[in-house]
C-alpha cells in the first residue's frame, strides 16, 4: 500500500493515484463500494504528519471520498505550492548542453509534478518553445516549415513528440 507522509518532497497527486489505483483492485467487503473502501482503508496510508492532520480532523468533517480529497490538497498542496510550480513551468529554460528530447523530458516532469497547473496545451507548448535554445528553435521551426509557436497543437505534439 502507498504510504503518505505529508513531506515537501511527497506529492499528493501522485499518492492519490497510486492509492486509488491500489483500492481498486483490492477484494472489497461484500456490498461496499469502492469509496467506502478508500475511506476505510485510509488511516493505514497516512504516516507522520498527514496522519497527526487527519486525526485532527472534526469529526465527521469527511463524508465522501470528494471530502477527503478536497481537504487533503488544500492541506497537502495549496495554492502557493501550484503557484510556485507553475512560474517554475512558465519560467523553464532549455540548459546549454541539454538535448531537445532531454529539456521536454524535464519539462514534462514538471508539469507532472503540478497536475492543477490549469495550464491550456497551448500555453504549455507555448511556455515550452519559449525556454529553448535558439538551436532548438531552429530546429523545431525547420521541421513545423515555418514557425512552430503559430502551430496547432496537434500539430505541436506530433512534432515534438
Amino acid at each position: 500500500m502507498p504510504h503518505f507522509y505529508g513531506r515537501k518532497v511527497d506529492n499528493p497527486y501522485v499518492f492519490l493515484h497510486e492509492f486509488c489505483k491500489l483500492c481498486g483492485i483490492q477484494k472489497r467487503p461484500a456490498g461496499s463500494t469502492e469509496e467506502e473502501y478508500r475511506l476505510r482503508a485510509l488511516p493505514f496510508a497516512l504516516k507522520g504528519e498527514t496522519d497527526t492532520w487527519f486525526m485532527r480532523l472534526p469529526p465527521n468533517s469527511i463524508r465522501t471520498w470528494a471530502d477527503f480529497k478536497s481537504l487533503f490538497l488544500d492541506y497537502f498542496f495549496p495554492a502557493t505550492r501550484t503557484n510556485a510550480l507553475k512560474k517554475k513551468i512558465q519560467g523553464a529554460t532549455q540548459e546549454g548542453d541539454e538535448t531537445l528530447s532531454m529539456y521536454w523530458s524535464r519539462f514534462k516532469g514538471m508539469l507532472d509534478a503540478c497536475p492543477n497547473n490549469r495550464m491550456t496545451e497551448a500555453e504549455i507548448f507555448n511556455n515550452f518553445y519559449e525556454g529553448m535554445t535558439s538551436e532548438s528553435k531552429d530546429l523545431v521551426n525547420s521541421s513545423s516549415g515555418g514557425d512552430f509557436s503559430r502551430l496547432r497543437v496537434s500539430e505541436a505534439k506530433r512534432i515534438i513528440n
